[in-house]
């Protein structure tokens, strides 16, 4: 009798669980799964523009061998792709997102009439992002992007009402954030404030250009906090995620306009330079922001280098407690007096669907009696876990013990503000048998658990620098890492 055939929707959706380090392999087992798994590998690609200086600094480092051997690896990798976008109709179809992270000297111009004949060939494209000023994105690429684009991150650069009008399907969008984040495995706890990209935020102009974009998809928005003054109300009340970037101060932030107007707000990051002037414009009241359930604050040591007064600790606190929906919750304040956060850690187990949480002290030395409490009290569900701190004290291993009760905790990253944390990768994998990802400072870790014996692989540090939603198994993930 014969055996009946599994479809191929079915091996599809089988395939699709296959974890993200062996998707490759997956090109090598018949033409039935060489066929799906180009999707799963190819459906989010990475285009590099490396040459000269700017190399140097997107490689962060000063060897020129290492430079000439990973920067030509590449582009000829970015080409390659491209060409095949380009010639192959069936290929191009695969492809859904495209990422081009531009550091060269030159102008490039060859690679980006490449790069806009790749996007016109695009059918199926639903996110584009741009990284880098060297050189920028420029209109003329961006008319070439399709019309279907659902997701755009363009980081150095704000469209013209001529090219945003042509859009009518961008659900997600996120605007020049000038923040870029050390890729190496030191401790580097201040952020890089890149000039460059920040020359690039006009409110003006960005406001212009939100008013005249077809905003009835958009749901997802990333933007600078001198923005949020001047956003149209229409396009608040449809938001579900806002991230809020901080460059100057956030003494004039206009939240009071979120909570009026973003009912429907599911998520809310606030990030970069901001100061105790944060604290008392954080509602407590639930009735503003009703639906949300996900909350980050991360603050930098530059503008918040001295401990926040008790009050204003309450005020967070206050404003979190009263979100009893929370799912995922990160908090990042430097020089945090600890004996004050203390009597705080206790509305964590009011926190029942919390499942990502990620804390950052900054330089307050952490003791074996904070970090007990806060292990305490996490719930036994959670997923992604952050800690970063300041540690003076001998192996972490009674924190590696609690968090092997954690059964579903898939990530775990952990970062020394200055000075590495006594722990080692080996002893996370080995002794926390759910981990999938692993992360100490700047550096990732895959997991591969598919022997006896489980191994570790390395991300490379240009895919930590610039990585994206793609590179993780999942959303979750990302967000614990994206700002960290």
């Amino acid at each position: 009798m014969p055996q009946p055939v599994v479809p191929n929707e079915i091996w599809s959706q089988i395939l699709r669980y296959v974890p993200r380090i062996h998707q490759t392999k997956l090109l090598e087992v018949s033409h039935l799964f060489h066929d799906i798994a180009l999707d799963l590998v190819f459906s989010a690609v990475k285009i590099y523009f490396l040459e000269g200086e700017q190399a140097y600094n997107f490689l962060n480092t000063s060897h020129g061998d290492f430079v000439e051997m990973y920067a030509e690896d590449l582009v000829t990798r970015s080409y390659e792709i491209l060409r095949r976008i380009i010639r192959d109709p069936a290929f191009a179809q695969v492809v859904k997102s495209v990422t081009v992270i531009a550091f060269s000297d030159s102008t490039s111009i060859f690679e980006q009439l490449t790069i806009a004949d790749a996007l016109a060939a695009l059918p199926h494209l639903r996110s584009f992002r741009w990284c880098g000023v060297h050189p920028r994105l420029t209109d003329a690429v961006a008319r070439h992007i399709p019309n279907t684009i659902q997701s755009m991150n363009l980081q150095t650069y704000v469209p013209s009402i001529q090219v945003i009008q042509k859009f009518n399907s961008i659900n997600h969008l996120a605007f020049a954030i000038p923040f870029l984040y050390p890729d190496d495995e030191e401790a580097h706890d201040t952020t890089v404030l890149d000039d460059d990209i920040r020359s690039a935020v006009n409110p003006t102009h960005f406001n212009d250009v939100l008013s005249s974009m077809n905003s009835l998809s958009l749901q997802s928005l990333t933007l600078d906090g001198e923005c949020l003054s001047g956003m149209p109300v229409r396009v608040l009340s449809r938001l579900k995620e806002l991230s809020i970037c901080i460059t100057t101060d956030c003494e004039n932030l206009a939240l009071d306009l979120v909570y009026r107007h973003a009912p429907q707000l599911q998520s809310l990051s606030i990030v970069g330079l901001i100061g105790q002037e944060i604290f008392p414009i954080l509602v407590a009241n639930a009735s503003c922001l009703p639906c949300l359930h996900s909350f980050r604050l991360t603050c930098d040591n530059m503008t918040m280098g001295v401990a926040p007064d008790s009050e204003w600790l309450d005020s967070l606190f206050d404003f979190i407690g009263e979100r009893t929906n929370l799912r995922r919750l990160y908090i990042r304040i430097p020089s945090i007096n600890l004996d004050g956060t203390t009597r705080h850690l206790s509305l964590l187990q009011k926190l029942k669907h919390l499942e990502v949480f990620g804390v950052h002290t900054g330089d307050t030395v952490v003791d074996d009696r904070f970090l007990t409490q806060l292990l305490d009290v996490l719930p036994r569900e959670l997923k992604a876990f952050h800690l970063g701190m300041e540690w003076v004290g001998g192996p972490l291993l009674t924190m590696v013990d609690h968090l092997a009760a954690f059964s579903s905790l898939t990530f775990a990253h952990f970062y020394g503000a200055s000075y590495r944390l006594p722990i080692q990768v080996m002893d996370l994998v080995t002794d926390i048998p759910t981990l999938q990802l692993v992360g100490l400072n700047r550096a990732l870790w895959d997991v591969d658990r598919s022997d006896r014996d489980p191994e570790i692989k390395k991300w490379p540090r240009w895919k930590v620098k610039f990585c994206t939603v793609e590179d993780f198994d999942s959303h979750d993930q990302y967000w614990l890492f994206q700002y960290n």
